[in-house]
């Protein structure tokens, strides 16, 4: 035997292997890292970068702009990452950073500062990190009579809620640190039955032993301090036992029998205490170990003395993994089963399963953002998944009448004017990287639409979301969704993207997700600066139920020369991004209309001024007023062309002595068009670069100097001086074609029978 991966580079614990019946140099393996490809019997090896493959065990967020998600993957450490970017190119690997290693458990963040966090590996072992520098200090705790500490493969932690450098931290005992862990208290008993003859799995009954601590038992599995009342801490074990105290650990009261037809000794895996009543918790149990595949949920309202059961088979599928009440309507509900995610909108009365756009997945952890109200989903398998803004099932929980309507506008969140950056590493990696769905760029809609109208689901049926979570772009393996069932709202996510001044960044999914629908289905917005002034006019197709739509922040622009004129109803061009500032959006659908309000917020890493706002303000206006001259200008030029043509077939008949002279200046007319063209625009057709700086390419430059939020440099007003003199030196060779070439012809048709040439203005900068 030989070997031919060693224990390094590729991950050294191997679950299968693959050698191609023909080419026998092609060999994959898959181990507890991905998958690794050889191409050469295993000289060297290539590991599979472009799956969207990860086994989170928890999530935790930050609430940094943008915020970063923490989780622990099985066999692969401890990471951060960014839920979103301001960046192009998607969300790369390169973003995420390992900040430490081994079997990856709970990754909390120091609330007293981000850059510190805590972080486990199998069977208790708990580190506190430096993601900066990298450096690590162990902090498991201690027995301080020396007494053999249980730790769970997947230990429990918990961040205390009332002081920024305190945690607590599970064995049989609950600690208590105030220092970062630099020092622990006991303040608990033995929270679990400490049944003695759980605890051999060091003897081997004669087999080689293999203790990996994650076959230790009679451990705390999960620990959730009230973040509402100083003291209340519950703790939850993996045999079964529910506990709680009300002051601090001084006394414990154990309620695992109050669980109504919860299996005796089953895991509790989570328990959420309620950021809304001091006395509500949720707590889920599975016990599909001893092959009992029910799901199992709970909610107390006072402390624990009566509990509910939310979650039944006849409500969800699969055992019960993770909870989480939505930080903003308690009502709001969503739980994770071995077989996707499920959602509530009524404290648990009903569930509803999320079946569009979200695999059939372990869902193994849950976390609400709550300052931008995302959910962030950890999967068991799939990776992380973020559903961007809950305000749409938020005010659908507290109206479900709602749905009655054909029309609605949601609350939507504030938008930020975001500069960004390029991505890190190879712009042009082809399909060798992952990249994930990032937030499109803009302001988030979220519409109602349902124009035959809804009957309220009953329990049989389900409102069905389609929403797009930050997965895989190049790679969306998701599952099928299930055929729509009548009367089923969806939310689905469209980006759209009115239009871009020349040099702009392009929402390129926008245009992949727009899809062409009948007339009935297009909604108008209109969008209205503080003053009442319209600034933006625009429409969007949208699909039935609930629709996500972006918002490109930009105002109204100006047509560039060369561009067609706009057919009636049509959308206006964009052009610079809208200024900071509050904005209300109205979306029209036939005779129903709805108004919400938009803040749009300037980039916190660029701060500006009112003063520069306005100094750019002015000289946006002055660039607009310069376009809009030089899109005159191309207009009468081209409808004089249209002129020549009409007046070329309507003068065939006349006599050559009167035709020959009318076809000799239509020639030399059409020339001078040419070279005025040629002042502002390429010519038709014109094929290669032959080094002429036109109008329109001045135009365009000078765009691109007032992109940014920032007071115009002196170098850009030189450039828009510049571009003025340009502008003012076309429009008087244009002026004056029409006022004497053009003239002149006109009074020659109008000594025909027949007045045919209409006369021409003069071009003016307003």
């Amino acid at each position: 035997w030989q070997v031919v991966i060693p224990y390094s580079g590729v991950h050294p614990d191997h679950h299968a292997f693959y050698i191609h019946p023909d080419n026998p140099d092609f060999m994959v393996d898959g181990n507890d890292g991905g998958v690794a490809i050889s191409h050469d019997h295993g000289a060297s090896w290539r590991f599979v970068e472009n799956l969207p493959l990860g086994q989170f065990y928890h999530i935790a967020t930050d609430n940094d702009k943008p915020y970063h998600v923490y989780g622990g993957l099985q066999d692969n450490g401890s990471w951060v990452g960014p839920a979103y970017l301001w960046q192009s190119g998607g969300i790369r690997n390169s973003n995420w950073q390992e900040v430490l290693f081994g079997d990856g458990f709970n990754v909390l963040p120091s609330p007293a500062n981000n850059r510190f966090g805590y972080a486990m590996w199998q069977g208790g072992n708990l580190s506190f990190w430096d993601k900066q520098t990298g450096a690590d200090r162990y902090i498991q705790p201690v027995h301080p009579n020396g007494e053999k500490l249980r730790f769970n493969w997947n230990a429990a932690l918990a961040l205390d809620p009332f002081d920024p450098k305190g945690v607590y931290y599970g064995s049989q005992y609950l600690h208590h640190s105030l220092d970062e862990g630099r020092s622990w208290t006991i303040i608990s008993p033995d929270l679990t039955t400490n049944d003695t003859s759980r605890q051999h799995q060091t003897r081997s009954g004669g087999l080689t032993i293999d203790a990996t601590t994650a076959e230790n038992y009679t451990t705390l599995l999960c620990i959730a301090p009230s973040p509402l009342e100083r003291g209340v801490i519950w703790t939850g074990s993996d045999d079964g036992k529910l506990h709680l105290t009300r002051d601090g650990g001084k006394t414990w009261t154990e309620m695992s029998d109050r669980l109504p037809g919860a299996p005796a000794g089953a895991w509790i895996p989570e328990i959420v205490a309620s950021t809304h009543q001091a006395g509500q918790a949720f707590v889920v149990l599975n016990h599909y170990r001893r092959n009992d595949w029910n799901p199992y949920a709970y909610r107390t309202d006072d402390y624990g003395k009566t509990w509910k059961r939310i979650g039944g088979a006849d409500q969800v599928r699969g055992h019960v993994l993770s909870i989480a009440q939505d930080s903003q309507e308690p009502s709001l509900l969503f739980l994770g089963t071995e077989n996707g995610l499920w959602f509530s909108l009524n404290s648990g009365e009903s569930w509803q399963p999320w079946s569009q756009d979200f695999p059939a997945v372990p869902v193994s952890d849950l976390a609400i953002q709550a300052e931008e109200g995302d959910l962030v989903v950890g999967t068991f398998g799939r990776a992380i998944w973020v559903l961007d803004d809950l305000r749409p099932l938020r005010a659908l929980a507290r109206e479900p009448s709602m749905l009655k309507k054909p029309f609605a506008l949601f609350e939507t969140p504030d938008a930020v004017l975001a500069s960004y950056k390029e991505a890190p590493g190879v712009r042009f990696d082809a399909d060798a990287g992952f990249r994930g769905r990032n937030r499109p760029r803009g302001a988030m809609l979220t519409v109602w639409f349902h124009p035959d109208g809804f009957i309220k689901p009953t329990a049989a049926d389900s409102v069905k979301i389609a929403g797009k979570g930050k997965g895989d772009a190049k790679n969306d393996t998701n599952v099928k969704p299930d055929k729509q069932k009548k009367n089923t709202p969806e939310i689905s996510t469209k980006e759209i993207s009115p239009g871009t001044i020349p040099g702009a960044p392009v929402d390129t999914a926008a245009a992949k997700n727009k899809k062409e629908k009948p007339a009935a289905d297009k909604i108008r917005f209109l969008v209205l600066n503080s003053t009442g002034d319209t600034v933006r006019n625009f429409t969007a197709n949208t699909d039935t139920g609930f629709v996500r739509l972006t918002w490109d922040c930009r105002i109204q622009g100006p047509r560039y020369p060369g561009h067609s004129k706009p057919e009636k109803d049509a959308d206006e061009p964009g052009g610079w991004g809208a200024l900071p500032g509050t904005y209300s959006v109205v979306g029209i659908w036939k005779d129903h209309r709805d108004t919400t309000t938009l803040t749009l917020l300037p980039d916190p890493r660029n701060p500006v001024s009112t003063e520069a706002l306005l100094s750019l303000q002015e000289s946006r206006e002055q660039y607009n007023r310069l376009v809009k001259g030089g899109s005159t200008a191309t207009d009468r030029l081209r409808e004089a062309l249209e002129t020549l043509d009409r007046m070329k077939k309507n003068l065939e008949y006349l006599p050559d002595s009167l035709l020959k002279p009318l076809v000799k200046t239509e020639k030399t007319l059409r020339d001078s068009i040419g070279v005025l063209q040629a002042m502002i625009l390429s010519p038709k057709d014109f094929k290669g670069i032959d080094g002429e700086v036109r109008l329109l390419e001045e135009f365009y430059a000078s765009g691109n100097r007032l992109g940014a939020l920032e007071t115009p440099s002196p170098n850009t007003l030189l450039a828009l001086a510049q571009l003025e003199k340009k502008t003012e030196t076309v429009l008087v060779r244009v002026n004056d074609f029409f006022s004497l070439n053009w003239s002149a012809y006109r009074n020659t048709i109008d000594a025909l029978p027949w007045k045919a040439v209409q006369p021409v203005e003069s071009i003016r900068l307003e």
